[in-house]
């Protein structure tokens, strides 16, 4: 009667974020794309900086913030140290610091355009985009022919603004200045493709794949844009070929998991999910994935442990939560833990219509069914309705005696749609009300 249901999740892939925090031994800059090379500065200043950035490089943040304390010192007027320090207090996640720093960056040098950059970068990773925009903005009326801002202007536009048709432009011209900028290509593709203009998206991944032949990413976002389309051999093939760029590359195995899933190539998949899980054994994804191939699979105890991993190494993975406590609905056991482990999703996300959903069925299950009125009826209140909840909202009113709402949920489920599993015993049901 009730059935635990995965969706895929095969979505298109934006360009690759332009800010990002490591806090590992080696330290990726967020605020700026490379330390000052010898022309930007010269002499001491410039050997104290490349001490600083290579401190960073490697995790040393309390080395690294004393040096570009020195450079400071050396050179008062100039701004690089002031951004190597907002850098340091990034990768502290030390937020409130970051911004005046740069603050006192532009103010030393206010035609500085890496400082600008700096800024935008950092507004960007707050979520404020139309500041960003203006900090970029400005960044560019300095160094108008710079390739990477155009680029960072193109992301706030496509990731933060919502703007794909003016995100376009901003990375056609970055690839007017430089045209085989593989990002430029990457983001570009993705512009077009929320545009809708699929074909123009794959000629993109395909030059940035020609751009970066060593790397897996273009082949990768190709991939994920077929799966999107549900063109899954085609999207093989291309996670194939970045597979065979770099054959441990990890999102591009997930990747052709989730689209060997979706062909109903199970075994397979699960070859792909087994070999990230060694590959990285903190995966939390990995293992639920591998806990929906086995709970397809009906192998219930290994879906239990797969999905038991998944909680132990992200204790808010509240979908996984969800699916253990469909699977003791679907077999009828375990329901104590069911209804433990659907509770604790619930606390994880309050406002998930399905969450309410699964607690309804367990009740269902358990024979509460007053209670799992109660639960259904939050579920059809979270969004729109689904014809299966209220299937079972009418299942459970007609279980309380309360028959006149258990044939409006009835009428409802099979007024939205009469494409659902349940909805022979939805027509079933409601033909013994009547």
């Amino acid at each position: 009667m009730f059935r635990l249901s995965r969706t895929i999740l095969l979505f298109i892939a934006f360009s690759s974020a332009i800010l990002f925090f490591v806090p590992t031994a080696q330290a990726i800059l967020i605020l700026r794309d490379n330390p000052p090379a010898k022309s930007i500065v010269s002499g001491p200043l410039a050997d104290s900086l490349t001490l600083a950035y290579k401190a960073l490089s490697e995790g040393a943040l309390d080395l690294a913030e004393r040096t570009f304390d020195e450079a400071g010192n050396i050179d008062p007027k100039s701004a690089e140290p002031y951004i190597g320090l907002a850098e340091v207090a990034m990768h502290r996640q030390e937020w409130p610091l970051v911004e005046p720093l740069l603050e006192k960056a532009i103010a030393i040098e206010p035609e500085n355009e890496i400082a600008f950059r700096a800024m935008g970068r950092y507004l960007f990773l707050q979520g404020n985009f139309a500041e960003a925009e203006v900090s970029f903005k400005q960044a560019l009326k300095i160094t108008p022919k710079e390739p990477r801002l155009h680029i960072d202007l193109g992301d706030t536009y496509l990731k933060g603004l919502n703007d794909p048709k003016k995100a376009e432009s901003a990375y056609r011209r970055a690839i007017s200045l430089q045209k085989d900028h593989v990002l430029a290509h990457l983001g570009l593709a993705a512009s077009l493709a929320v545009q809708g203009d699929i074909q123009s998206a794959i000629d993109q991944y395909n030059l940035a794949a020609q751009n970066a032949k060593g790397n897996p990413l273009p082949l990768h976002l190709l991939g994920r844009l077929y799966a999107s389309q549900r063109r899954f051999d085609e999207s093989l093939i291309a996670l194939n070929r970045a597979l065979k760029v770099s054959k441990n590359y990890v999102p591009a195995m997930l990747e052709r998991g989730d689209v060997h899933v979706a062909k109903g190539e199970l075994s397979l998949a699960l070859v792909d999910y087994q070999t990230v899980a060694k590959l990285e054994p903190t995966n939390a994804m990995t293992q639920f994935n591998m806990g929906t191939v086995y709970y397809t699979q009906k192998k219930w105890a290994l879906a239990e442990d797969s999905y038991e991993k998944a909680v132990d190494l992200d204790p808010n993975f509240y979908n996984a939560y969800n699916n253990l406590a469909w699977m003791a609905v679907e077999r009828h056991e375990q329901l104590d833990n069911g209804l433990r482990w659907i509770k604790r999703a619930i606390e994880i996300s309050p406002d998930s219509a399905n969450l309410y959903d699964t607690l309804g069925s367990v009740y269902i299950a358990r024979g509460e069914n007053q209670l799992a009125v109660q639960a259904l009826q939050k579920a059809t209140t979270r969004g729109t309705p689904r014809p299966s909840t209220l299937y079972r909202l009418g299942f459970a009113y007609a279980k309380i005696g309360n028959n006149v709402e258990a044939t409006a949920a009835l009428q409802q489920a099979l007024a939205i749609s009469e494409v659902f599993p349940e909805v022979d015993a939805a027509k079933k049901l409601l033909t013994e009300l009547e």
